[in-house]
């Protein structure tokens, strides 16, 4: 089975206030790996203590990442997960002070190792709209990309060959590609650049089971 992705949807808030982000409820099949992309910026000492959701999963914090203009940015994801009918992913804050940007988004993947999927990430801010160049392990994987931009400046889209996963109207955007090769050196693109901090994440399909014939070879009897 090959990988399979599928963006969950997306939730976003500009100069609101209160404890929570939450995206609209979705069908959660069980057994996936649920990918989560979130930021927020604020003036206020806001920060995302953690993801939940309906299902009752608990999510693993890939990264967190703190930009000179106090912008936080994360990714967070859940293997083998609960499944269910009318999930709801909700992002919980340190305070309910202010934000004046946040987002928050989600991918569900099928064909991922159930054990433990995550390859590589890499973080930067940058001001051409472009992330560090990183390198897979494996050749089969799903990269996932998030873009978040500085105070207003817009919002890029994802570029080829990353199929573009929307752009928020508060200055975040998200990205998704699935490979079959080991990928060297490669970034992912956010158009028209701009100030933005961008974070790739990188997960392993599961291994292939051998068939019987070929586990038994060289074995003697």
């Amino acid at each position: 089975m090959g990988i399979g992705v599928t963006f969950s949807g997306s939730a976003t808030a500009n100069g609101t206030t209160g404890g929570t982000l939450a995206l609209a409820a979705y069908n959660q099949t069980a057994g996936r790996t649920i990918i989560v992309a979130a930021h927020v910026y604020t003036t206020q000492g806001k920060d995302i203590t953690s993801i939940t959701d309906t299902a009752g999963n608990t999510y693993t914090q890939i990264c967190r990442v703190l930009t000179s203009n106090g912008e936080y940015s994360y990714f967070f994801y859940v293997v083998n997960c609960l499944g269910n009918a009318s999930n709801v992913i909700t992002a919980n804050y340190s305070n309910p002070g202010l934000a004046r940007y946040s987002s928050l988004a989600s991918w569900d993947a099928s064909g991922l190792d159930l054990v433990s999927p995550l390859d590589v990430y890499n973080t930067t801010w940058t001001t051409n709209g472009q992330s560090v160049n990183l390198t897979t392990t494996f050749a089969n994987e799903l990269m996932i990309s998030f873009a978040n931009m500085y105070s207003g400046t817009g919002s890029p889209t994802a570029q080829s060959p990353y199929t573009s996963d929307g752009v928020s109207g508060v200055n975040a955007s998200w990205g998704h590609q699935i490979v079959s090769t080991i990928q060297t050196g490669v970034h992912a693109n956010y158009s028209p650049t701009t100030n933005c901090g961008v974070i790739v994440a990188t997960f392993k399909a599961a291994m292939t089971s051998l068939p019987n014939s070929l586990m038994l070879m060289g074995c003697g009897t």
